[in-house]
């Protein structure tokens, strides 16, 4: 009896390591366990907070809002380009962005630590050496805010069961992406770009 319950508790402590080692595996690799694929929620809001604490002391309300919006905007052409021209077509990310296709329900995506990193160097450190600290910041968060609203709008796309008005037109212009032409409609949270460079469809066309 001593050896079985000695067995069962060390089943039960591996299966502890396995859920942990699985955690934070998730954290570095682009497939991932359910509490990295949600970790962006919890590490971009405080320093979207930040961000803007931060500006304030050196800026007033109406200029961060200038630069918060036009942060939010680059986010969009970001989102676009990286899209369009990283996932699809640099071979280590494309090969990712394939499994994602393959399978949208899937918990894949940038890890957490790579995607700040990344947009604190292409981003808000060339802003900062070029503007100051101020401006870097104000638009730094409204990047990010961006960046968290397309997260939010593409898991919702792919995972929420709800059908409302809105969120059907998110799913309708991406599910053109994922079930027609791979080539068009690369904009989550907006067809702008797509309209501007000519990839934008409204309906799903084979390629």
């Amino acid at each position: 009896m001593k050896a079985v319950l000695a067995a069962i508790r060390n089943s039960q402590n591996l299966l502890r390591l396995d859920w942990m080692k699985e955690a934070l595996l998730g954290l570095f690799s682009p497939r991932m366990s359910v509490v990295a694929f949600h970790l962006d929620y919890f590490v971009f809001p405080p320093v979207i907070i930040f961000c803007l604490a931060a500006s304030i002391r050196l800026l007033n309300a109406t200029l961060i809002a200038v630069l918060f919006f036009g942060g939010l905007a680059v986010w969009t052409l970001a989102e676009y380009l990286l899209h369009r021209f990283v996932l699809h077509h640099w071979p280590y990310f494309s090969g990712h962005h394939k499994a994602h296709h393959d399978s949208p329900r899937a918990l894949i995506a940038a890890p957490t630590l790579f995607t700040m990193a990344f947009f604190a160097a292409s981003f808000c450190l060339p802003l900062w050496l070029l503007s100051g600290e101020a401006i870097a910041l104000s638009s730094f968060a409204g990047f990010l805010t961006g960046y968290i609203a397309f997260g939010a709008v593409h898991q919702a796309v792919h995972h929420a069961e709800g059908q409302g008005l809105l969120l059907r037109h998110f799913k309708r212009l991406h599910a053109i992406h994922h079930h027609g032409s791979s080539e068009q409609n690369f904009g989550v949270l907006t067809s702008f770009w797509d309209r501007v460079f000519g990839t934008y469809s409204a309906r799903i066309t084979r390629s």
